[in-house]
């Protein structure tokens, strides 16, 4: 009877002990290497992005990313035009527990993105005697910190496989160079009934952010 009272006594300890071993090695996010096919359906900047899961010690770990940006529906219709630029969005995640979607975090995005964009834009000449489209160039240099929330769920045989759902706010600062026209150009309606070029040069805007990161543990 004291060997069966001394077994339930040790064992809620041998468990506890067990469990905490367990959570222990699950703290380090493995390193990954991952893609954002929601990039590739954003029509205003098409891109290809790129990130990779580096653990920085316990329930720590910076998601280091950047993007090439090649197109962009509403600014790059007609030929000779063109859309380019790329985005650094380094993220300090601080993974939560208990543990939902085997990974649920919690992070401070930080971003940066240099496009150029060289398009078509209508003008009048000479004090308004006649029309004239001129392919211009402008560039757009933007920064901003969001807050995101995201769970990685661990998928496939051995595990290797993610997926990552994600959702973020937070503000962007934007600076615009707007493309030099000759002295006599006056610029008139945009083209389209949407037109996203602000006249500002510099402003500040709301972000916000959804996407899904499908990768591979490295």
């Amino acid at each position: 009877m004291r060997l069966i009272i001394l077994f339930w006594a040790i064992l809620p300890l041998h468990l506890l002990a067990q469990s905490t071993t367990e959570d222990a090695d699950r703290r380090h996010m493995p390193y990954s290497l991952k893609i954002a096919p929601t990039g590739l359906l954003n029509l205003l900047q098409t891109s290809l992005t790129l990130q990779s899961d580096i653990p920085i010690g316990g329930r720590w770990g910076l998601d280091a990313g950047v993007a090439g940006i090649f197109a962009s529906s509403p600014f790059a219709q007609y030929s000779g035009e063109y859309f380019l630029g790329y985005k650094l969005r380094p993220i300090f995640k601080y993974y939560l527990r208990p543990y939902v979607l085997d990974r649920r975090y919690v992070g401070i995005v930080l971003k940066f993105s240099d496009i150029y964009n060289r398009r078509y834009y209508r003008t009048t000449r000479q004090g308004g005697q006649y029309e004239e489209w001129l392919l211009l160039r402008r560039r757009q240099i933007s920064g901003g910190v969001s807050l995101q929330f995201g769970g990685i769920h661990f998928w496939g045989k051995n595990k290797r496989w993610l997926l990552e759902p994600f959702l973020g706010f937070g503000v962007r600062w934007i600076q615009n160079y707007p493309a030099q026209t000759p002295p006599d150009a006056v610029q008139v309606r945009p083209r389209g009934f949407f037109d996203f070029t602000l006249e500002e040069r510099v402003y500040a805007a709301p972000d916000l952010m959804f996407g899904l990161h499908i990768g591979h543990l490295l």
